[in-house]
């Protein structure tokens, strides 16, 4: 595994696995940079629940060559991560809130200042794209302690959301933490639903507090986003959510990856080398 980039000093293009700090040690990060880029644009990505954070790397090769991307997969392994740290993000553990500092997003926020660094002298966009449980941490992550640096979430085919409602207990809401500005917070936040339009199976699908949301993934996507709407209507304030759907596809992070959509749901859609 290659140490560290040192700033100034851009990743070679192709595939690396790099080292990062985190949560006291380090981390296997999967890179990839394609030839033609040009800095302007990057992306961490966070993988499902089998945690195939190079498996991930590589089903966004074609997309990294079609745009200029770079991406940066870390690996939060489910033994350090399981659940409640992971697709919970560290909010809550069996019904209980815990303190803010045994949340997963400081630990995110060094990623994200590591990716910085790696990516100096450039100031590039950055975006967060998580697929599945990996979309559960970030949605998480944007509802409760969104990140510096970031230019947008793009939460990806995930098993439950947090719901901008006061009267639903985390991790699916926002009753005894935070207040009337952290909600607006979050309906301003630069987030996107990116849903499969074929996303409708059982498979893996959370329950509990989750089932509350929808049957399914699509379904409980597009209650997510008509709830921010009304929800931000009756605040009197502009929702800034994207709802964006990949036509045919199902619970498939290489197809979502792959499909046109995706570069709508990246900002990339004007990118073409």
């Amino acid at each position: 595994m290659d140490p560290r980039a040192e700033e100034g000093a851009p990743m070679p293009t192709g595939s690396r696995c790099l080292s990062a700090p985190f949560d006291g040690g380090e981390i296997p990060v999967y890179a990839y940079r394609p030839a033609r880029a040009d800095g302007r644009d990057v992306a961490l990505l966070f993988p499902g629940m089998r945690r195939n954070a190079a498996g991930l790397r590589d089903k966004a090769i074609a997309l990294c060559e079609a745009t200029g991307l770079v991406v940066y997969a870390p690996l939060l392994d489910a033994q350090r991560f399981p659940r409640w740290r992971y697709q919970h993000g560290g909010v809550a553990r069996d019904g209980a809130l815990r303190p803010p500092e045994e949340w997963t997003a400081p630990l995110l926020q060094g990623l994200v200042d590591w990716t910085w660094r790696q990516c100096a002298p450039y100031r590039p966009r950055l975006r967060l794209f998580g697929h599945s449980a990996g979309g559960q941490l970030l949605s998480r992550v944007c509802a409760y302690a969104p990140l510096d640096g970031v230019e947008r979430y793009v939460v990806s085919n995930p098993s439950s959301h947090v719901l901008p409602l006061h009267d639903e207990s985390p991790p699916y809401g926002f009753a005894g933490i935070g207040d009337a500005a952290a909600l607006r917070a979050y309906l301003g936040a630069r987030l996107t639903l990116y849903l499969g339009g074929n996303d409708t199976g059982g498979a893996n699908l959370a329950r509990g507090g989750a089932a509350r949301q929808g049957a399914n993934r699509l379904e409980r996507g597009r209650h997510a986003y008509q709830l921010a709407r009304r929800v931000a209507r009756e605040l009197g304030m502009t929702l800034n959510w994207r709802l964006i759907e990949a036509s045919g596809v199902g619970h498939s992070s290489r197809e979502m990856l792959a499909a046109p959509a995706c570069r709508l749901a990246l900002g990339l859609e004007a990118r073409a080398l």
